[in-house]
Protein backbone atom coordinates (compact mmCIF):
# COMPACT_ATOMS: atom_id res chain seq x y z
CA UNK A 1 0.00 0.00 0.00
CA UNK A 2 2.70 2.50 0.58
CA UNK A 3 4.22 2.90 -3.18
CA UNK A 4 0.29 3.20 -4.08
CA UNK A 5 -0.30 5.98 -1.36
CA UNK A 6 0.84 8.66 -3.52
CA UNK A 7 -1.10 8.19 -6.22
CA UNK A 8 -4.46 7.68 -4.34
CA UNK A 9 -3.91 10.40 -2.44
CA UNK A 10 -4.01 12.49 -5.72
CA UNK A 11 -7.32 11.30 -6.23
CA UNK A 12 -8.50 11.86 -2.98
CA UNK A 13 -7.27 15.40 -3.38
CA UNK A 14 -8.64 15.93 -6.89
CA UNK A 15 -12.09 14.58 -5.61
CA UNK A 16 -11.83 18.05 -3.41
CA UNK A 17 -10.35 20.06 -5.56
CA UNK A 18 -13.63 20.23 -7.96
CA UNK A 19 -15.36 23.33 -9.68
CA UNK A 20 -17.28 25.10 -7.04
CA UNK A 21 -20.64 24.65 -8.89
CA UNK A 22 -22.48 22.49 -6.37
CA UNK A 23 -19.60 20.11 -5.61
CA UNK A 24 -19.83 20.02 -1.93
CA UNK A 25 -16.13 19.14 -2.03
CA UNK A 26 -14.54 22.04 -3.76
CA UNK A 27 -12.86 23.58 -0.83
CA UNK A 28 -9.76 23.81 -2.23
CA UNK A 29 -11.13 26.24 -4.93
CA UNK A 30 -8.97 24.38 -8.05
CA UNK A 31 -10.81 24.26 -11.20
CA UNK A 32 -10.31 21.46 -13.85
CA UNK A 33 -8.14 24.17 -16.55
CA UNK A 34 -5.88 23.51 -13.26
CA UNK A 35 -5.69 19.34 -13.13
CA UNK A 36 -5.84 19.35 -16.83
CA UNK A 37 -2.11 18.72 -17.63
CA UNK A 38 -0.73 17.78 -14.25
CA UNK A 39 2.38 14.94 -14.96
CA UNK A 40 1.46 12.10 -12.16
CA UNK A 41 5.69 11.46 -10.92
CA UNK A 42 7.50 8.54 -11.41
CA UNK A 43 5.91 5.44 -9.95
CA UNK A 44 2.25 6.56 -10.76
CA UNK A 45 2.32 7.25 -13.91
CA UNK A 46 3.86 3.48 -14.85
CA UNK A 47 0.68 2.30 -12.11
CA UNK A 48 -1.84 5.19 -13.15
CA UNK A 49 -0.02 6.69 -16.76
CA UNK A 50 -3.26 5.40 -19.42
CA UNK A 51 -6.56 5.34 -16.95
CA UNK A 52 -10.06 6.07 -17.10
CA UNK A 53 -10.89 6.41 -13.00
CA UNK A 54 -14.23 7.18 -11.69
CA UNK A 55 -13.92 8.38 -8.21
CA UNK A 56 -17.28 7.80 -6.24
CA UNK A 57 -17.39 9.35 -3.52
CA UNK A 58 -20.17 9.44 -0.10
CA UNK A 59 -21.16 12.31 0.70
CA UNK A 60 -22.38 13.02 4.44
CA UNK A 61 -25.73 14.11 2.83
CA UNK A 62 -26.59 10.74 1.69
CA UNK A 63 -26.15 11.58 -1.69
CA UNK A 64 -22.70 10.55 -4.17
CA UNK A 65 -20.81 12.62 -5.68
CA UNK A 66 -18.74 11.36 -9.03
CA UNK A 67 -15.30 12.48 -10.85
CA UNK A 68 -13.92 11.02 -13.85
CA UNK A 69 -10.28 11.46 -14.71
CA UNK A 70 -8.61 10.58 -17.39
CA UNK A 71 -4.99 9.95 -17.76
CA UNK A 72 -2.82 9.45 -21.03
CA UNK A 73 0.80 9.55 -20.88
CA UNK A 74 1.46 10.18 -17.26
CA UNK A 75 -0.58 13.11 -17.37
CA UNK A 76 -4.31 13.91 -16.51
CA UNK A 77 -5.97 15.12 -19.67
CA UNK A 78 -9.33 14.77 -18.50
CA UNK A 79 -11.59 15.95 -14.69
CA UNK A 80 -15.22 15.67 -15.27
CA UNK A 81 -18.15 16.03 -12.13
CA UNK A 82 -19.50 12.48 -14.02
CA UNK A 83 -18.16 9.01 -14.68
CA UNK A 84 -16.59 8.37 -17.37
CA UNK A 85 -17.63 5.66 -20.18
CA UNK A 86 -15.54 2.25 -20.15
CA UNK A 87 -13.46 2.91 -16.87
CA UNK A 88 -10.28 0.64 -15.84
CA UNK A 89 -10.57 1.43 -12.38
CA UNK A 90 -13.09 3.07 -9.72
CA UNK A 91 -11.99 3.80 -6.53
CA UNK A 92 -14.50 4.56 -3.92
CA UNK A 93 -14.19 6.89 -0.50
CA UNK A 94 -16.31 9.03 1.89
CA UNK A 95 -16.34 12.57 2.13
CA UNK A 96 -15.37 12.25 5.70
CA UNK A 97 -12.63 10.21 4.84
CA UNK A 98 -11.70 12.63 2.13
CA UNK A 99 -11.72 15.75 4.97
CA UNK A 100 -9.77 13.08 7.61
CA UNK A 101 -6.96 12.87 4.96
CA UNK A 102 -6.71 16.30 3.70
CA UNK A 103 -6.96 17.88 7.09
CA UNK A 104 -4.55 15.25 8.70
CA UNK A 105 -1.21 16.12 9.85
CA UNK A 106 0.26 13.35 8.30
CA UNK A 107 -1.08 13.30 5.04
CA UNK A 108 0.20 10.08 3.61
CA UNK A 109 0.17 7.98 7.15
CA UNK A 110 -3.84 9.04 7.05
CA UNK A 111 -3.90 7.70 3.64
CA UNK A 112 -2.65 4.88 4.38
CA UNK A 113 -4.65 3.83 6.98
CA UNK A 114 -7.72 4.85 5.15
CA UNK A 115 -6.69 1.89 2.19
CA UNK A 116 -6.07 -0.36 5.17
CA UNK A 117 -9.00 0.08 6.90
CA UNK A 118 -11.04 0.32 4.11
CA UNK A 119 -12.19 3.89 4.36
CA UNK A 120 -11.10 4.16 0.36
CA UNK A 121 -11.13 0.95 -1.48
CA UNK A 122 -10.67 0.50 -5.36
CA UNK A 123 -11.50 -2.00 -8.02
CA UNK A 124 -9.35 -2.64 -11.31
CA UNK A 125 -11.10 -2.71 -14.40
CA UNK A 126 -10.05 -5.72 -17.08
CA UNK A 127 -7.50 -8.37 -16.83
CA UNK A 128 -4.50 -6.51 -17.50
CA UNK A 129 -5.18 -4.14 -15.32
CA UNK A 130 -5.88 -6.27 -12.39
CA UNK A 131 -2.57 -7.63 -12.48
CA UNK A 132 -0.99 -4.80 -12.39
CA UNK A 133 -2.74 -3.53 -9.58
CA UNK A 134 -2.41 -6.80 -7.69
CA UNK A 135 1.16 -6.89 -8.06
CA UNK A 136 1.64 -2.86 -7.59
CA UNK A 137 0.02 -4.33 -4.04
CA UNK A 138 2.24 -6.78 -3.55
CA UNK A 139 5.03 -5.07 -3.83
CA UNK A 140 3.88 -2.21 -1.61
CA UNK A 141 3.10 -4.90 1.08
CA UNK A 142 6.71 -6.01 0.61
CA UNK A 143 7.92 -2.83 0.90
CA UNK A 144 5.99 -2.21 3.75
CA UNK A 145 7.46 -5.13 5.33
CA UNK A 146 11.51 -2.74 5.46
CA UNK A 147 9.84 0.20 6.70
CA UNK A 148 8.77 -1.24 10.09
Amino acid sequence: LTRISPVLMLLVLLSSTVTAHGSTLAQLGVVESELVGINLPGFARSLFGNQRINLYIALNSGEQEVHGIVTKKGSITQFIEREVETPSLRVYTTEAAVTQITTAENLGQELQAALKDGRITYRAIGIRNKVKFRAASILANVAGWFQK
